[in-house]
C-alpha cells in the first residue's frame, strides 16, 4: 500500500495528512500506512457511504478510530471512490459513493 500512497502523492502534490491545502505534512501521510488499511476497508464495507470528507470522516471515526482528514481522502481514492477537491484553500473533498 505505500507505493500506491506515494504514486497517489505524486499525482496530488497537495495532498498531505490534513487533506488537500497543502498545509499538512506529506511525511506524516507516508507514515500512515497502517491507518490507511483501516480507512480503505471502511470504504469497502460501505460502499454506499459519499459525502464532504471532514463529515464522512467523523462518521467513519465511529467504528474505526481517529483518522486524520487527508489519510481518510488518500483511502477514498486507493478505494476507487472519485474525489472532487474544494474550492482553494480547503482542505476538504467531495468523495463520490460506489454508486455515483
Amino acid at each position: 500500500m505505500e507505493q500506491e500512497l506515494k504514486s497517489l502523492m505524486d499525482k496530488h502534490p497537495l495532498l498531505d495528512n490534513l487533506g488537500v491545502a497543502g498545509k499538512g505534512s506529506r511525511e506524516e501521510l507516508l507514515l500512515s500506512t497502517e491507518t490507511l488499511r483501516v480507512a480503505v476497508e471502511w470504504f469497502r464495507n460501505h460502499p454506499s457511504r459519499a459525502g464532504n470528507s471532514y463529515t464522512l470522516k467523523h462518521k467513519a471515526e465511529k467504528d474505526i478510530d481517529y483518522v486524520a482528514n487527508g489519510v481518510f481522502i488518500a483511502a477514498a481514492m486507493l478505494a476507487g471512490r472519485k474525489c472532487r477537491f474544494g474550492t482553494a484553500g480547503s482542505p476538504n473533498a467531495e468523495i463520490s459513493g460506489w454508486f455515483m
